[in-house]
């Protein structure tokens, strides 16, 4: 949870913040059961953040909860929990700012941003080739895409 007035603290001191956005696919409805309605939309922000400047990338936190980096995407944007519940809809993000949480976000995070995070001359070729086109896929299905292929350092680590 991130309450109001540690945005500003956030600012000030420049710490940046990595969320979980899978946590509200995966444990959601504990949350709506066990945390106070009022307190719902300071649950793993990240629109809001980003709007006053504060840093965010998006992990996992696995083992915690599964690594799947799809789902976590696809829950940045919608929101919704395993049943469709939705927490907080006024963070949801854009396709296009869930994708910079999992990507040059990280990477500027651990200060790799010069090797890693974008498609570029001059990066690591760490990237994922998915069977389906993530920009056409309906924002619901995203977290049921599979990866084709998967390159690390330029070199195929895995293929269908």
């Amino acid at each position: 949870m991130c309450r109001p007035p540690f945005i500003e603290k956030l600012i000030e001191t420049g710490v940046a913040v990595v969320t979980q956005p899978g946590f509200l696919h995966f444990y959601g409805e504990k949350y709506r059961a066990e945390i106070a309605p009022e307190l719902h939309d300071w649950l793993y922000r990240s629109k809001s953040l980003i709007a006053a400047g504060v840093p965010v990338a998006g992990s996992s936190d696995c083992p915690i909860a599964p690594l799947s980096p799809l789902v976590s995407l696809q829950t940045a944007m919608t929101r919704k929990t395993q049943e469709g519940n939705i927490v907080n809809p006024q963070e949801q993000l854009s396709l296009s700012d869930a994708l910079t949480l999992f990507t040059s976000a990280g990477a500027w995070l651990s200060f790799e941003e010069g090797k890693k995070g974008k498609i570029m001359p001059g990066m690591f070729a760490d990237l994922a080739v998915l069977e389906g086109d993530l920009v056409r896929t309906p924002v619901e299905e995203i977290g049921e895409l599979k990866a084709a292929m998967t390159i690390i350092g330029g070199k195929i680590g895995f293929k269908v």
